[in-house]
């Protein structure tokens, strides 16, 4: 069996390529709307502490070439598979833009051109002439020499051409895939945004300005729709005079990982307007975060702004539709007396933020705090008592009790607690307003902590020993994002090795003892050593919106950093529902229990009814439940605590087909009455019986009662 090894000549020929992949693939023609470049694995892992994975992924290729061999399927295309991760895997890019020469009566003015860097011409060659060999097979097309470009083969599809060639490059060759594309030289997608002396090795472009012309010519074949899509998109920002432009790019230095973002003409959408922040986040913000944060975010932005366009969207789409015009925040306060608008969003600030700590407990999902700057504690207090006040009301009638928003004084502070009595949810989200914002726990004692340290006047966020930044970007950042990876690694540590046993067993052919990647993932102390930080900082530039980012240079030690926050995140989530979904069984089977018990004692109602309006009537059965109510047998018509059923029967059905009692040949057998809402709601059943006694019985049982001869003719008008 073949084994994977690799010299030393080539893995440096590896690098020669993925370095001569960035550089010659960052570069599209003017017209492209979108433009991904990937130095291949050489280039996106490159730190020690990820070669065995590396060493893992280039196996895969492999293992797959062999499974048609394990499942005894002959045809299925194996070396394709392997083909398809030699590509991916390998210095490549990719570009699709608008051919501005192109005759649409031809075919769609679309290029597209994928460049697959090899090791030599040969390996290119080759390449090429297999994809080109399975694209024609599959269409039933003939390949035929291209006439102006050497080693390419040429697809006719009657209009556009696909073309399949090897081109020679600076550090080998590559494999080109081209679509309605003339092959020409790729220009300069222009400044990544990278620090000065890290080179990327992974790039994105999108520009919708180059997609913009072709799709101004489709809104106008669109008609009418065409305005109404015209509008949409320029309510996203799509449009000619300020199309979006996307820059994304990633790049390894001497000790972090750097990825930049340039999104270009981001205010141009009314939306992103709307809640465009410009002020920069202050050491007073900072402030608020423990420094022992474990993640953190804050950011500076206009929520009231946000539901103020929205609820201009909303009046626009009413008036267009020529209905009338409702505003949902008017409405609901007409209904609840609640103004969300005038008592809670228009007293909102502009900066909101959350945090995970060990102050707040422990570092985990527990510990998590978020807050929210208002501008009038007074009312933004009111409105919340007004909305617990409501809620409770709600609770009390539909939950039966088991939530309620409780209120208490701890330690000076005045705080909401949302609590499920009777059920063992072991959760106590809190909020309270005090310092100029309203904060949320995830816990009561979180937001304690927390509303404690804001108190403490100390630096925060900016004394985390971790926490270090440019301080040029730093004092125009609206927007800051931190993660300890260090920290929190040793908690995805246990996802991230089960997740490594299972690539390596992956990888490994049964039978060959020789094929070994090796302990991908590298001991805990090793993968820990000097492992940095995730930190984003985003800012505004004109109408663009700019972030920097670093992380840590291993793969492997950014996902158990993030493993680590999002794994206990999750499990927070289900803890409660775990416990709830324990009692909540018990506690459904007790509500059914006491309904059941509620309707048949309905029933024996009825048919004490039954047997004293016989007594009183000359044996005569009555006609009807309402004949019962109007001669004052019951005070009213019954209600089933499982109804209503609505129509015109009602929740229980009444046999009235025997005229006196004495008719009745079989009363202990014989149904008299039955709760139709139970048994459309539960499949089973409470039937009262002429003999007066009342039976629970289940769906196959009633349809066997039913059947039975003193029952024939009977119609029991079945809820469905």
């Amino acid at each position: 069996m073949r084994t994977l090894t690799l010299s030393a000549s080539t893995l440096l020929a590896s690098a020669s390529l993925a370095t001569m992949a960035i550089t010659d693939v960052a570069r599209g023609a003017a017209d492209d709307a979108l433009v991904i470049q990937s130095g291949g694995l050489d280039r996106l892992l490159v730190d020690e502490r990820d070669a065995a994975l590396k060493q893992a992924l280039r196996m895969l290729g492999d293992r797959l070439a062999h499974l048609p061999i394990e499942a005894d399927q002959p045809d299925m295309p194996g070396h394709l598979f392997k083909l398809a991760c030699d590509l991916l895997m390998g210095p490549m890019s990719a570009r699709i833009g608008l051919d501005p020469n192109a005759d649409p009566e031809m075919g769609p003015p679309f290029t597209a051109r994928l460049t697959f860097h090899a090791p030599n011409p040969d390996v290119a060659r080759e390449r090429a002439k297999t994809l080109a060999e399975t694209v024609a097979g599959g269409m039933g097309a003939e390949l035929q020499p291209h006439p102006d470009q050497p080693d390419t083969q040429l697809l006719d599809l009657g209009g556009p051409a696909l073309t399949f060639g090897m081109k020679r490059t600076p550090g080998g060759a590559a494999t080109v895939i081209a679509f309605n594309d003339a092959g020409g030289p790729e220009q300069p997608i222009g400044d990544l945004g990278l620090p000065a002396g890290v080179e990327p090795a992974w790039a994105m472009k999108l520009d919708m300005g180059a997609a913009m012309p072709f799709i101004e010519m489709m809104l106008e074949q669109a008609g009418p729709e065409g305005e109404m899509i015209r509008g949409q998109l320029a309510m996203m920002g799509m449009t000619p005079e300020a199309p979006m432009r996307l820059t994304l790019a990633a790049g390894h230095g001497p000790e972090v990982t750097h990825m930049v973002m340039r999104y270009a003409n981001f205010a141009a959408s009314p939306v992103n307007k709307a809640m465009i922040s410009r002020t920069p986040l202050s050491a007073r913000h900072l402030g608020m975060i423990p420094p022992d944060a474990t993640y953190a975010q804050i950011s500076q932005m206009r929520i009231a702004g946000l539901v103020e366009y929205l609820d201009s969207m909303i009046r626009t789409a009413q008036e267009e539709a020529g209905a009338d015009v409702q505003d949902p925040l008017d409405m609901l306060r007409q209904e609840t007396g609640i103004d969300l608008r005038g008592g809670f969003i228009n007293h909102l600030g502009e900066t909101i933020g959350l945090y995970m700590s060990d102050t707040t407990g422990g570092g985990g999902f527990i510990s998590g705090v978020a807050f929210i700057e208002v501008k009038d504690e007074a009312a933004v207090r009111g409105t919340l008592d007004q909305i617990a006040a409501f809620a409770n009301e709600m609770a009390a009638e539909h939950a039966k009790g088991y939530v309620r928003l409780r209120r208490r004084m701890v330690n000076g502070h005045e705080m909401m607690t949302l609590n499920f009595p009777g059920l063992p949810v072991p959760m106590e989200v809190s909020m309270s307003v005090s310092n100029g914002f309203l904060w949320v726990g995830a816990s009561p004692q979180a937001m304690l902590a927390g509303l404690d340290y804001a108190r403490s006047n100390g630096r925060g966020l900016l004394a985390h020993p971790r926490f270090r930044v440019n301080e040029a970007m730093l004092a125009k950042a609206t927007t800051i994002t931190f993660l300890d990876t260090p920290r929190m690694l040793t908690g995805g540590y246990t996802f991230a090795s089960m997740a490594a046993s299972a690539l390596s067993n992956a990888v490994q052919v049964p039978g060959d003892v020789e094929r070994d990647p090796g302990i991908i993932l590298p001991p805990l102390p090793v993968l820990a050593k000097n492992a940095q930080p995730m930190i984003s900082l985003g800012w505004m530039e004109g109408d663009d919106m700019v972030s920097h980012a670093t992380s840590d240079r291993s793969m492997l030690v950014n996902l158990c950093g993030v493993a680590g926050t999002i794994g206990p995140m999750y499990g927070g989530l289900l803890l409660p529902a775990f416990g709830a979904g324990l009692l909540m069984p018990a506690m459904e089977k007790a509500r059914q229990s006491a309904k059941a018990t509620q309707t048949m004692a309905n029933l024996r109602q009825i048919g004490i009814a039954i047997h004293t309006h016989a007594a009183e009537h000359n044996d005569r059965v009555p006609a009807s439940l309402d004949a019962i109510v109007d001669r004052g047998y019951l005070e009213a018509k019954p209600s089933s605590p499982f109804g209503p059923v609505f129509d015109e029967v009602g929740d229980y059905w009444l046999n009235s087909k025997p005229r006196r009692l004495s008719q009745v040949a079989n009363p202990a057998r014989t149904i008299a009455a039955y709760d139709r809402a139970m048994y459309m709601a539960t499949f089973r059943a409470a039937v009262l019986f002429f003999d007066g006694h009342v039976e629970v019985l289940e769906n196959y049982q009633l349809s066997e009662l039913m059947e039975e001869e003193q029952h024939e003719g009977v119609d029991f008008q079945l809820p469905w």
